[in-house]
């Protein structure tokens, strides 16, 4: 059974590559544009990208695409057809991943783990926009120094200035 969820295989392989999906690795890497992957058939497929033997083209938008599965999922965008539905409320979408994140919004799962914090997020792109927040430029108050995240900024404080803390919190 998965540590950070409750999803079971048998496999080992697969239980890797699930994990992967809570802590972020991707130890599998483009050589031409340097993208990685978590999945070895994920980057495979990836490398079709590169190689555009055969464009997809959409009839309606003329959106193209280097992969035929690509063209195929753009195209439910056009048909009005939700196939994945939420068994808890009327959403539905035609796209399995943004069902999969809506669904969390029911049950509370929030499996992807900050590194740098106790912050949890439901998917990739909201701890994604939560990252913002360690990213972030902070400059000390006492001496002006720049700091890459809020408690980098606290950590300089703490151990630079703690004598000028506690004179400004009197």
């Amino acid at each position: 059974q998965c540590q950070y969820c409750s999803y079971s295989c048998r496999l080992k392989s697969s239980m890797t590559d699930h994990t992967r999906t809570h802590t972020g690795e991707k130890p599998y890497s483009c050589t031409t544009c340097g993208s990685s992957f978590s999945r070895r058939l994920t980057l495979r497929r990836h490398m079709q990208v590169h190689v555009r033997t055969e464009e997809f083209m959409c009839t309606e938008c003329g959106a193209s695409f280097g992969r035929k599965d690509r063209l195929l999922q753009h195209k439910r965008i056009h048909s009005n057809v939700k196939q994945y539905k939420c068994t808890f409320c009327n959403y539905a979408t035609h796209r399995k991943d943004a069902l999969k994140s809506h669904t969390r919004t029911h049950t509370g799962e929030k499996p992807y783990q900050c590194e740098r914090c106790e912050y949890r997020a439901r998917d990739k792109s909201q701890l994604n926009g939560h990252m913002n927040i360690h990213n972030k430029v902070y400059i000390c108050r006492f001496c002006s120094n720049y700091f890459v995240g809020k408690e980098n900024l606290n950590a300089h404080i703490a151990e630079m200035h703690a004598r000028r803390v506690g004179e400004n919190t009197e």
